[in-house]
């Protein structure tokens, strides 16, 4: 449930955020990253041709206040994640940076993990949030 909840924050917001700029969704992404080694999660706009923004949660749902509290739901497990591949390839919290994208042709949601600007894999948001992969 949760997976299913954080995807379609996430492909909302891409989508919005592509719309408010005036591109094509495969030009829109969200960046998931922190600033100091807590690993509280922080979110950057990343439109083509135009300069990253900072966003909130809740500018990436589209609203001005989170009544279902879907950011204190989705954050522990986003934390936990960058805790993880932190640990998982010996780098700061930091330099974790997972870009979330979406499909233009299926608005499926695919996530791709970076150290700083160098690529290391896929990913899925199950992997993201510990979810069991369903069948």
């Amino acid at each position: 449930m949760i997976t299913e909840i954080v995807e379609k924050v996430m492909r909302n917001g891409i989508i919005s955020f592509a719309e408010q700029a005036g591109v094509r969704i495969g030009h829109s992404q969200l960046m998931i990253f922190c600033k100091e080694d807590t690993a509280i999660p922080c979110y950057k706009s990343l439109t083509y041709e135009k300069p990253s923004r900072e966003v909130t949660f809740n500018e990436i749902l589209g609203v001005k206040v989170d009544l279902l509290n879907r950011e204190g739901i989705a954050a522990p497990f986003i934390q936990n994640a960058l805790l993880r591949y932190s640990k998982e390839y010996n780098i700061s919290p930091t330099h974790i940076h997972i870009v979330v994208f979406v499909n233009e042709i299926n608005k499926s949601v695919n996530l791709h993990l970076y150290n700083g600007a160098m690529s290391i894999k896929p990913i899925s948001l199950d992997d993201v949030l510990n979810q069991p992969k369903s069948s």
